[in-house]
């Protein structure tokens, strides 16, 4: 009885070595789990963060590409401008709305400013002499200089736009707020 006895407490304390040696196992596997979503989740963020920066240098790409079309246009046509919520493609506002992806832009000052300048060869200097006011729907002097005298052939043409891109990623709103001003800005020499 002694024996059985003996090979029955070697058995227990057999098996709580062994419960023992598992224990660590399991814990082992908890803390992979945690540190796996700790590290899942940071790169969840930071894939995130990498969509939202290429969709914002896309849109980057496409406002610079509807600059300059409404630039080349404006050095055609320098007097078709619109004061109209959806401009014509006909007009500076409507090539440059048109032009790619940017119907998002709102026809108004504060998004599409469309800047004239005098140039002196002999000096080279450039004066700014006008814009187009879309709230006033004309042309509005600068300097004095009269629209005759500025919206001429060898004058400068100045298109800015500016496009309000809103964040994807909250994360990403929570640093830089939840829009980005991106602004793209084309001068060409007026030729008609």
């Amino acid at each position: 009885m002694q024996e059985s006895r003996k090979g029955l407490v070697d058995l227990v304390k057999a098996m709580d070595c062994a419960r023992l040696r598992a224990a660590p196992r399991s814990t082992e596997a908890g803390q992979a789990l945690v540190e796996f979503a700790i590290v899942s989740l940071i790169l969840l963020l930071l894939v995130a963060g990498i969509i939202d920066f290429g969709t914002l240098f896309s849109q980057r790409l496409e406002l610079d590409n509807a600059v300059r079309v409404g630039a080349r246009y404006a050095i055609e046509n320098p007097k078709l401008w619109t004061s109209t919520a959806s401009p014509a493609d006909n007009t500076i506002e409507g090539q440059i709305i048109y032009a790619g992806d940017t119907r998002e832009i709102p026809n108004d000052d504060a998004h599409i400013a469309i800047k004239y300048y005098t140039y002196d060869k002999v000096s080279q200097t450039k004066t700014y002499c006008g814009y187009y006011s879309v709230t006033a729907n004309a042309y509005q002097t600068v300097a004095g200089i009269p629209q005759t005298s500025c919206v001429i052939p060898g004058s400068l043409i100045e298109i800015t736009v500016n496009y309000d891109y809103t964040l994807l990623t909250p994360v990403l709103q929570s640093v830089f707020g939840a829009t980005v001003r991106v602004q793209s800005r084309a001068t060409m020499v007026e030729v008609k």
